[in-house]
């Protein structure tokens, strides 16, 4: 719609017949030229009136009103009686503030769109929302006719755009710095958040997008790393490794990843070292010194540099070089150092069968009998920790351990032996609670414990062990069920209810 305030009415005038003074000049083409031209004009505005209107939108309204000409005004250009009223030089002000504000509007309405794409509202926002506001001003300017004010409005709105676009290089780099130090401090949402109007600013910008991928990754990554921490702790070290060289595949260039794998590889190797360090000296013990040689050259080959490699091969060449007697000896007392008492006592009689005088020998088989004769003991309480249950083995454990806490000087195998020892035996004098569940109409016993009787249920208090449960019910077969406490339950629940009868048989 035009503005209907730039329409101009013609005001009707009183007819007076023709007379000679009021006749047409015989020069009545002169008199015609001027509504020509305005109509001409008007003609040639009226599609780029239009065109303005739809670059501003609904908030600029125009009316253009064109009076009709009947057919006696045809010839003079006016309506009988009727004068029209030109306003040429505020159409062409009008025409004039339209066309540039059509320049100014083509560049500064696809530019907007552009940094709204590029979520400029959030990066300068202030600028932005001036740019915005400057925008709405000179809409409400023009539409009230105030042109030039108008102009310098959007003139106004237009610089601040072209502004904003020319800083959106440095907005995106300092958006991908501040991106990077996220990412260092682990704050995955900032990371992300950066990145995200990084790439917004500067969407083929392949280090942004990059950013983005790595802040995208950081969750799954830490969740991962979690993980093979938790692996590292329970010495699950090739799990662990795994963990992390998917945390790796994520993002290469994550540091804590590359400094977990670092470390878990350091671990591999160390575990490895040690294996065969002590695998080396237990051949060497038993006398089989190709093997222990064997075992320290894989040592070497982890840790090129460690001295105790090199150590452990001259002893493998000492041993050699010495007479057999002397190898046997050596074998035997790095038996007793590794507290492998059956080989230690091998080598010792093996001595003696060689020279029953070596006096040396002799006495130091009277302390590797004693030792191994004593870890016999345990070891058999160890394996058969629900035999505690008899008051007498329960009592002859509990001897052995304190026999073996008297040990001067323990090695490590030992020390295990009697924290092992001593919590079997604590568990064996732990109740675990045992609860029976019958019918009421079956007799229920525990061999060597009690008769329960005909019962529907009845909790017992017993230490670790093996127990037969057995019911009997008129007219069914009885059942007999083995329990095993082990204690390490808190409470058993067993079920003694016949369900066979002797005619089904």
């Amino acid at each position: 719609m035009a503005d209907k305030s730039s329409a101009r009415r013609v005001e009707a005038a009183p007819f007076e017949p023709p007379s000679p003074d009021n006749q047409p000049q015989p020069q009545k083409f002169k008199t015609q030229w001027p509504y020509v031209i305005a109509a001409a004009l008007l003609i040639v505005l009226i599609p780029s009136i239009f065109k303005v209107v739809d670059l501003l939108g609904s908030n600029v309204e125009s009316e253009v009103v064109v009076y009709g000409l009947d057919s006696a005004s045809s010839e003079n250009g006016a309506i009988a009686g009727e004068e029209p009223i030109d306003a040429p030089f505020e159409d062409a002000l009008l025409a004039e503030a339209r066309s540039k504000a059509q320049d100014i509007l083509s560049e500064l309405l696809p530019l907007r769109r552009d940094l709204e794409a590029r979520r400029a509202a959030e990066w300068a926002a202030e600028s932005f929302a001036e740019l915005v506001e400057l925008a709405l001003e000179g809409d409400e300017l023009y539409q009230s006719r105030e042109f030039e004010p108008a102009l310098i409005q959007y003139q106004q709105s237009l610089s601040l755009a072209r502004e904003i676009e020319a800083d959106t290089a440095q907005s995106a780099e300092s958006f991908r710095r501040d991106g990077y130090i996220a990412l260092e401090e682990r704050n995955a949402d900032e990371a992300r958040h950066a990145f995200e109007l990084a790439v917004a600013i500067e969407e083929d910008n392949e280090e942004g997008q990059i950013g983005l991928k790595r802040a995208q990754a950081l969750p799954q990554i830490r969740a991962l790393l979690a993980e093979a921490d938790n692996l590292v702790q329970q010495s699950l070290l090739e799990q662990a490794k795994e963990k992390v060289e998917a945390s790796i595949t994520l993002d290469s260039d994550d540091p804590e990843s590359q400094q977990m794998l670092a470390y878990i590889d350091a671990e591999i190797l160390r575990r490895d070292f040690q294996a065969y360090m002590s695998n080396g000296f237990q051949q060497l013990a038993q006398g089989n010194f190709q093997d222990a040689e064997n075992a320290f050259r894989s040592a070497q080959t982890l840790e090129p540099d460690n001295d105790a490699v090199s150590d452990a091969l001259d002893q493998v060449e000492a041993t050699r070089e010495s007479d057999r007697s002397a190898q046997i000896l050596q074998q035997a007392r790095i038996a007793e150092e590794s507290e492998s008492w059956s080989t230690a006592r091998d080598r010792y009689n093996q001595l003696l069968e060689e020279d029953p005088n070596r006096v040396e020998a002799r006495i130091a088989l009277v302390k590797v009998d004693a030792r191994l004769n004593l870890e016999n003991q345990i070891l058999q309480h160890l394996e058969n920790p629900l035999r505690l249950k008899e008051e007498s083995i329960w009592r002859d454990a509990e001897n052995t351990l304190g026999q073996a806490q008297t040990i001067a000087n323990p090695g490590p195998v030992l020390r295990g032996q009697v924290d092992q020892l001593a919590e079997i035996l604590r568990k064996a004098r732990t109740p675990v609670r045992l609860e029976v569940v019958s019918d009421g109409a079956t007799q229920v016993s525990i061999l060597g414990v009690s008769d329960l009787g005909q019962i529907r249920s009845h909790p017992l208090d017993l230490n670790p062990g093996i127990y037969v449960v057995i019911g009997k019910k008129r007219g069914f077969q009885d059942i007999r069920q083995e329990i095993v406490l082990t204690g390490d339950e808190a409470r058993v629940v067993v079920d003694v209810i016949p369900n066979r009868s002797v005619g089904s048989f």
